[in-house]
C-alpha cells in the first residue's frame, strides 16, 4: 500500500476552479472599467444648461404651433406650448427683456410677434427703444409695421390718427412718420421707474405711460 509521503503538499485546486476565479476577476475589472466609462460619458454629455440657453429655447418655443394630445382628445381640449412659454418668460421679469429684443429679429414671424406682445406686457425703456429701432431696420427681419404700431400705441397711448381697421398692415412710411415725430419729441424725457416707463416733466414729476395687457 502506498501512502502519502511526508514531503508532499496538500492538493491544489483543480484547473477548472482557477479558470473560474480568473474569469470572475476579469469580469469584475471589466465591469468597473465599463462603469467608469459610462460615468465619464454621462458627465461629458450631461452639461448644465446655461440661463442664456434656457431663455433662447423659451423664445423659440413662442413660435411653436399648437399641438394636440392624441386624436380622441383633440375634440375635447388642446394644449398650446406657446402659452406655457409665455408664462415662463413673464415669470423671468426684466431678465427676459434682452432675449425678447433678440427675438424681434428671429426668422420665424410667430416668434417676432410673440416677443412684441411680451415686451408690451413688460414695458421697459430698453424694450420700447428696441421697438422704435425696428421701424427703421431694413436688413433684418422685424415685426410687421402694423404690429409695431399697435405695440407702441399700447405702450404710449399715442395713435397718431392711424386706424388699422379694414386692412392688415399699414404703409411702412406712414408708421415711420407717426412714430418718428413722437420719438423725437419724447425720447429724451423717457424714464423708467418701478411702475414702468413714463415721461419726465419739467416739474420733476413723471407721467407714466399706459401698461399693456398680458398676452
Amino acid at each position: 500500500m502506498t501512502g502519502v509521503g511526508h514531503g508532499q503538499s496538500t492538493k491544489r485546486p483543480p484547473l477548472r476552479s482557477k479558470t473560474v476565479i480568473v474569469v470572475a476577476a476579469l469580469m469584475a475589472v471589466g465591469c468597473i472599467a465599463i462603469g467608469g466609462i459610462v460615468v465619464m460619458l454621462c458627465r461629458a454629455t450631461h452639461k448644465e444648461v446655461s440661463y442664456e440657453d434656457q431663455m433662447r429655447r423659451l423664445i423659440l418655443q413662442l413660435g411653436v404651433e399648437e399641438t394636440y394630445i392624441g386624436f380622441a382628445d383633440a375634440l375635447l381640449y388642446r394644449t398650446d406650448r406657446r402659452s406655457d412659454a409665455r408664462r415662463e418668460v413673464l415669470s423671468r421679469g426684466r431678465q427676459a427683456v434682452p432675449f425678447l429684443i433678440e427675438g424681434l429679429h428671429h426668422e420665424n414671424g410667430h416668434v417676432r410677434y410673440e416677443c412684441t406682445c411680451l415686451l408690451i406686457a413688460m414695458p421697459t425703456k430698453q424694450g420700447i427703444t428696441a421697438l422704435f429701432e425696428c421701424l427703421w431696420e431694413d436688413k433684418k427681419p422685424v415685426p410687421f409695421p402694423g404690429d409695431l404700431h399697435l405695440a407702441l400705441r399700447d405702450m404710449t397711448g399715442h395713435t397718431g390718427g392711424l386706424d388699422l381697421r379694414g386692412f392688415h398692415d399699414p404703409d411702412t412710411s406712414k408708421v415711420r412718420e407717426i412714430w418718428g415725430k413722437w420719438w423725437q419729441e419724447h425720447k429724451d424725457r423717457l424714464v423708467e421707474t418701478w411702475k414702468g416707463i413714463g415721461l419726465a416733466q419739467d416739474d420733476g414729476t413723471v407721467i407714466h405711460l399706459p401698461r399693456g395687457e398680458k398676452p
